[in-house]
C-alpha cells in the first residue's frame, strides 16, 4: 500500500503584457507498507515505508512573448523519484536511503506559429540527480547509479496544410550519464533503459466534413540494458498506426484505430538485472510489445 499527499500552489506575475513569471512549490509526502515474499523465497515478512518527510520541490517559469505568434520560455524546477513501490525499512526492497532521489531540471524553448497553420517549438533541455537509483522491478531490488546527467533536444511541428490535410512531426534526441558512478566502474557509462531517441510523423486527410483518415508512424532508439552497459543495446523498434474518425452529429464522435498495422514483432521492454562490471553470464529478458490491435472510441457530448 501507498499512501501519497502532497500540496500545489503557483502565483502568476505579469511585470508588463509580454511577459509572465510563474513561481510555483509542490511538496509530497509518502507512507505505506509491502506485505509478502521476496521473489520465491519461503520468507514472509511485512514493510514499512521509509520515512522520508515532505519532498520538497520549487519551481519557476518564465515566458516572453515577441509578439502574438512567437515566444521564448525558460523553465527550472526540482522533481522526485522513489524506488518501485517506495523503499521499505526491510524486506526485498531494504533501502539505506533517508532521503528520497532529487532531480534539478532547465529547459530553455521556442514557440513560433505562422498565423497560417503552421505552429511548433524547440526546446534544449537538462536534468541532474545528485544520487539517482535505478529501479530493478524484475529482480526485487534497486541499483545505485551516483550521480547523472540527462540532457535532450525536442522539436515539435503541427501543420494545417490545406482545410483537408494536417500533418505532425515530433522528434526528441537524448543522453543520460553516469557523471560520478556510485562505484568508480559506473562513471561515464550511460543510464540504462534510455532510449537515444523518439519520433512520430504522422497525417490526417479529412475526406468530408464527418470523415478523417490518419496515419502515423512512430520509432524508438535503442538502450543499454544494464547499468554497466554490457551485453549490447536493444528496444529499437518502428511500428505503423492508422486511425478512421467519424462524426454522425456535432455531439458524437466515432474513432477507430489499428495500432501496430503491419503486426510487426518488437520488444516493448528490455532488462538485464543479472550483470556485473565483468559482463557476467547473464543474459536479456524481452517484455513482447503489443501485436496488431484493435481500438473503437465513442466520445459523446452532453
Amino acid at each position: 500500500t501507498v499512501e501519497n499527499t502532497g500540496a500545489y500552489v503557483q502565483a502568476i506575475f505579469r511585470p508588463f503584457q509580454s511577459l509572465k513569471i510563474v513561481p510555483a512549490w509542490r511538496v509530497d509526502h509518502f507512507s505505506g507498507s509491502s506485505s509478502g515474499h521476496k521473489n520465491n523465497t519461503a520468507a514472509y515478512s511485512n514493510n514499512d515505508m521509509t520515512d522520508y518527510g515532505w519532498i520538497n520541490q520549487p519551481k519557476l517559469s518564465v515566458v516572453y512573448n515577441f509578439n502574438s505568434n512567437n515566444s521564448v520560455y525558460a523553465n527550472w524546477g526540482k522533481t522526485f523519484q522513489l524506488l518501485t513501490g517506495g523503499a521499505y525499512t526491510s524486506g526485498p526492497y531494504a533501502s539505506s536511503l533517508a532521503s528520497a532521489s532529487v532531480n534539478t531540471g532547465e529547459e530553455l524553448g521556442y514557440k513560433f506559429n505562422n498565423g497560417s497553420g503552421l505552429d511548433g517549438r524547440v526546446a534544449v533541455w537538462q536534468q541532474d540527480s545528485p544520487d539517482e537509483v535505478a529501479n530493478l522491478a524484475a529482480a526485487g531490488t534497486f541499483s545505485r547509479l551516483g550521480s547523472t546527467r540527462r540532457k535532450g533536444l525536442d522539436f515539435q511541428m503541427n501543420s494545417q496544410v490545406n482545410r483537408s490535410v494536417k500533418v505532425w512531426l515530433s522528434h526528441s534526441v537524448q543522453e543520460a550519464k553516469i557523471i560520478s558512478g556510485y562505484t568508480s566502474s559506473l562513471t561515464g557509462k550511460q543510464v540504462f533503459g534510455t532510449p537515444e531517441y523518439m519520433t512520430t510523423l504522422g497525417a490526417e486527410y479529412a475526406v468530408n466534413e464527418q470523415t478523417s483518415l490518419g496515419l502515423q508512424g512512430r520509432a524508438q532508439g535503442d538502450y543499454y540494458i544494464n547499468t554497466y552497459n554490457t551485453n549490447g543495446k536493444f528496444g529499437e523498434y518502428a511500428l505503423l498506426d492508422t486511425h478512421v474518425k467519424f462524426q454522425p452529429a456535432k455531439s458524437i464522435t466515432l474513432d477507430f484505430q489499428v495500432r501496430n498495422l503491419l503486426n510487426k514483432v518488437y520488444a516493448s521492454d528490455v532488462w538485464d538485472y543479472n550483470a556485473d562490471s565483468s559482463g557476467g553470464s547473464s543474459v536479456p529478458f524481452f517484455s513482447a510489445g503489443a501485436p496488431r490491435s484493435f481500438f473503437l472510441t465513442a466520445i459523446v457530448k452532453f
